[in-house]
């Protein structure tokens, strides 16, 4: 601040911040030379609009002395004031952050701010106040640190012992720690490492460990909480079964045309059984529906692609397994792009009707009247008689020439069966 502000505004200034009665130069000089008497301890500042030749901003920091913190100094910004019409420029945070770097560089530990934002006075910098003297706690601490740690290590240096004369020999500090390190250097260096037993264990010992070893469950231990008792199926299994005492819907059968439980059905499977027995060879047919049911299906553009590319194929005999329905996703298999593939590379095809048998086609026949395609293009249709049929086993059926070599080849298992 200079003598001649006082002609720039700066007393009418003050005037927004508090009580401030307007005085000559005269008066005005007094207290200025007081101020510029202390020095550093005790400076203003001030923000000039030159364009107007006007004082906008001013504020002030007053360095205390103090016996605490090793008679340390703390600072106190004061009269800090914007002109009204030059506030939202940032020019209190300005003025404070100048008064706080002074009062840091002048080693203040504490700096606090007071300063008026509009016609009242608060304490708007409150946040700024305590991170600056958590700042200057955080680096008092950090230097105390910091000498005791250098005083550990400069100990051995400064210690009496540390200059002694060996013999004529004078020894340093580091001369001393040097040797030290090399003691224990040698000593470490002299110690044996460790080594385990190379005994092998005794029967008796094997024995024991192997009594003592509880495994691991492989699953967690069923709870009480987690017991339940599964429900009790009170009737025979059909479109409508009593669980529990209720009467409920059966939607785990397969058997889309509501057959079970039907009287003419079991009359007709009664009248069956008496005249012609039971036989013990449905495990074969039984089995090349679950070949068939285990195929995945694929893209006849793919299916060509394996073809084109393997050359070994041309010397093996090929098969087409394909359900008709697959039961997980409903999907109908393309039969008549089946057929033209196996034309062109002479396949042969295995068809599963187990879901297709009674449900597709005008008369229920199947996927070969659905598409329309004759039935001795496939060679082997199959299907499980549990779905549409509502009974149990399953047929397995083709050209003449077909079934004859299957019976042929398969009398060993008509003989293994019928002895069980």
């Amino acid at each position: 601040m200079e003598i001649t502000d006082k002609n720039k505004g700066c007393m009418e200034l003050l005037q927004q911040l508090t009580i401030c009665d307007l005085v000559s130069e005269k008066v005005f000089q007094k207290p200025f030379e007081e101020f510029k008497a202390h020095g550093d301890d005790h400076i203003i500042c001030v923000i000039e609009d030159v364009s107007r030749s006007k004082i906008v901003a001013t504020g002030s920091v007053f360095i205390e002395n103090k016996f605490v913190r090793s008679c340390g100094k703390a600072g106190h910004i004061k009269d800090v004031v914007v002109d009204s019409s030059s506030r939202g420029m940032q020019l209190g945070k300005k003025a404070i952050g100048f008064l706080a770097e002074h009062a840091r560089s002048m080693g203040c530990y504490k700096v606090s701010a007071a300063v008026c934002i509009s016609t009242y006075l608060v304490d708007y910098h409150m946040l700024l106040n305590r991170s600056l003297e958590l700042s200057n706690n955080i680096a008092t601490t950090f230097m105390s640190s910091m000498k005791n740690a250098s005083d550990w290590v400069t100990f051995p240096y400064d210690a009496r012992f540390a200059r002694a004369v060996v013999f004529g020999v004078p020894i340093g500090g580091h001369l001393f720690m040097e040797g030290l390190l090399l003691v224990v250097i040698l000593f470490l260096l002299s110690q044996k490492s460790y080594k385990p037993p190379k005994r092998l264990l005794t029967s008796k010992e094997i024995d024991e460990l192997c009594d003592e070893w509880v495994p691991e469950s492989l699953i967690p231990p069923i709870e009480a909480e987690m017991e339940k008792e599964p429900p009790e199926l009170e009737s025979a299994a059909g479109p409508h079964t009593i669980i529990d005492g209720k009467d409920v819907v059966n939607f785990a059968l397969a058997i889309y045309l509501g057959l079970m439980g039907h009287e003419k059905l079991l009359e007709s499977c009664t009248t069956a059984l008496g005249k012609y027995g039971v036989g013990l060879c449905g495990q074969f047919y039984g089995t090349i529906a679950r070949i068939a049911k285990r195929s995945r299906y694929c893209r006849l553009s793919t299916l060509e692609k394996v073809k084109q590319d393997n050359k070994r194929a041309k010397k093996l005999r090929r098969y087409i397994v394909v359900e008709s329905v697959y039961q997980n996703s409903s999907q109908i298999a393309p039969l008549d792009e089946i057929i033209r593939v196996k034309k062109k590379y002479r396949f042969r095809v295995l068809l599963d009707e187990s879901n297709s048998f009674g449900v597709l086609g005008e008369s229920g026949r199947g996927q070969t009247e659905h598409y329309k395609v004759p039935i001795d293009k496939v060679d082997i249709i199959t299907a499980a008689m549990g779905h549409v049929l509502a009974s149990e086993g399953g047929f397995c059926t083709g050209s003449n020439r077909v079934i004859d070599h299957q019976v042929l080849k398969e009398q060993i298992v008509f003989v293994v069966t019928s002895k069980r």
